[in-house]
Formats: structure tokens, C-alpha cells, sequence
């Protein structure tokens, strides 16, 4: 049992169960594992450059949360992403994750928290289950470079002689 209490299971795209209904209607975070996908979390400043590159590209996202705590964003991506994620910076894919969720009311767009948590993204109908892994691997790739590029610039060219050691 995790730390925070009762794990109920919970597919993305799915009606949520009882017991993650009556958290929510407390105002509190359920904790549930998911089924059938995965969560690929992102640090936050990596995250938030993503997210802009996806939303610039109209790129239809599925559930996005803002976890305060570990200052990440989880994305809920297709299950098998973990298999094939290549080894990017800020990035970590979860098989078997374990999420504390609030209601799908609590959104960044309110300003509310719950559990220093928010959805950037809620899970409903109107939303995709999933947000496509390729797509945005291709996002966090052009994230991490956008946010290297100031280092990039500092970075001095050898002078044409080459390194002399004394």
C-alpha cells in the first residue's frame, strides 16, 4: 500500500471508482495506480518548454499533471513508451506509476491545488487517454535544446593552434 493510503486502479480514459470519487468529493488527492498506460514525468522547466512547443503545434494532449512536490510535470503516455524512451534529460518513464490525483476540477487554469497538485491537463472526454509519446519525445527534444542554447552560445571555439598545456 502506498504511503498515502488505498491505490485504486485506474485506466486513463476511464470512469474513475468509487473510492477515487468519494476522495475527490472530500476535496482531497486520490492516490491510484494506472492501468493500460504509463506516466512519463518531466521536470518542471523541461516540462513547461515542452508543453509550449505541443501547444504552439496544436498537438492534442491527453491527462497532464503539475506535481508541485517533485516540481514535475506527468503526462500520461501509451503503455510500452517506457520500452522505446530514449535516455533524455529530466525525463523519466514509469511502467508501473502510482499517482496521486485530485478531481478533474482542479486545474491550473482555476489557480486551484489539491495535495500540491493541479491538472494542466484534465482527464475527460473531450480529451484523448493518451498524449502521443513520439510526438512529444520530439517536443522535449526540442525543449532541451532550446534551454541549452544560452550555454550553447557561451561556449568558445579552440583557437586554431589548439589547447598547449603548460
Amino acid at each position: 500500500m502506498p504511503a498515502f493510503g488505498r491505490a485504486e486502479s485506474w485506466t486513463p480514459g476511464a470512469e474513475p471508482g468509487e473510492w477515487l470519487k468519494r476522495a475527490w468529493l472530500l476535496g482531497r488527492c486520490g492516490t491510484v495506480r494506472i492501468t493500460g498506460a504509463e506516466v512519463l514525468r518531466v521536470s518542471g522547466s523541461v516540462a513547461v518548454a515542452a508543453l509550449a512547443v505541443l501547444e504552439a503545434s496544436g498537438t492534442p494532449l491527453g491527462p497532464v499533471l503539475a506535481n508541485r512536490a517533485r516540481f514535475t510535470a506527468e503526462i500520461v503516455v501509451a503503455a510500452g513508451t517506457g520500452a522505446t524512451w530514449p535516455a533524455l534529460p529530466g525525463t523519466n518513464c514509469v511502467e508501473d506509476a502510482v499517482m496521486r490525483c485530485p478531481a478533474p476540477d482542479v486545474t491550473a487554469a482555476c489557480r486551484r491545488r489539491t495535495g500540491g497538485r493541479t491538472w494542466i491537463c484534465a482527464p475527460g472526454p473531450e480529451r484523448p487517454a493518451t498524449t502521443d509519446s513520439d510526438v512529444l519525445c520530439e517536443a522535449i527534444t526540442s525543449a532541451l535544446v532550446k534551454l541549452a542554447s544560452p550555454w550553447f552560445a557561451l561556449a568558445r571555439p579552440a583557437r586554431s593552434g589548439g589547447t598547449r598545456l603548460a
